[in-house]
């Protein structure tokens, strides 16, 4: 969540439990408790289906690198649709991805979070779209919707049909990023600081 809160500071927003997030993490978790939220979230990024099996299963897959410029190479080849970063960019998402453990650099997550993606089959995640659409309806704060203009996962499709279904939403678009921006450069981050001041 480090890029969010760069974003924060630059609205001289405080972040407390008026302001719980902006992004795109466990959108489950928090479309499950969209009603409960109501005026105090500001913010969504969330894609509600797409093609997932290619982030399931870099997400998933137990590497370990001897040195930590392994490590961001391996960052920056998974991580290409992320759009151009410089150097020192991908050095920072690697060091929020991966920690040293026992001499070697291993992902700083728990690698079970993509166990439910082998058992999703088609009746599952159509019970769960209807879900998460429901909830997704039910948002009544202000909702920015980012999208990469390359992305896989979130289409142009899924983006207009989630403004028609809900009035509070607007969204915006960045060219060369697929999926996802890591609001690391300025235009992505002044997207987002326009919105938070905007409402």
């Amino acid at each position: 969540m480090f890029v969010y809160v760069q974003v924060f500071e630059q609205c001289g927003v405080l972040v407390s439990t008026r302001c719980p997030q902006v992004g795109r993490p466990r959108q489950d978790i928090f479309l499950g408790h969209a009603d409960r939220l109501g005026g105090r979230f500001r913010g969504v990024d969330v894609g509600l289906h797409g093609p997932i099996e290619r982030i399931a299963q870099y997400v998933g897959e137990p590497v370990a690198f001897s040195t930590f410029d392994e490590a961001v190479i391996y960052v920056r080849e998974v991580s290409a649709s992320f759009g151009p970063h410089t150097d020192a960019q991908w050095r920072e998402l690697t060091r929020h991805t991966f920690i040293e453990r026992d001499g070697k650099w291993v992902k700083h997550y728990d690698l079970g979070i993509a166990v439910p993606f082998g058992a999703m089959n088609q009746d599952l995640a159509q019970q769960g779209e209807a879900v998460l659409w429901a909830a997704y309806a039910s948002i009544v704060a202000p909702i920015l919707i980012v999208r990469g203009q390359e992305s896989d996962l979130l289409s142009t499709v899924t983006v207009g049909q989630m403004l028609a279904r809900n009035p509070r939403a607007r969204s915006v678009e960045f060219a060369g990023v697929g999926h996802a921006p890591t609001f690391m450069v300025p235009d992505q981050i002044a997207a987002v600081v326009d919105f938070l001041r905007v409402g």
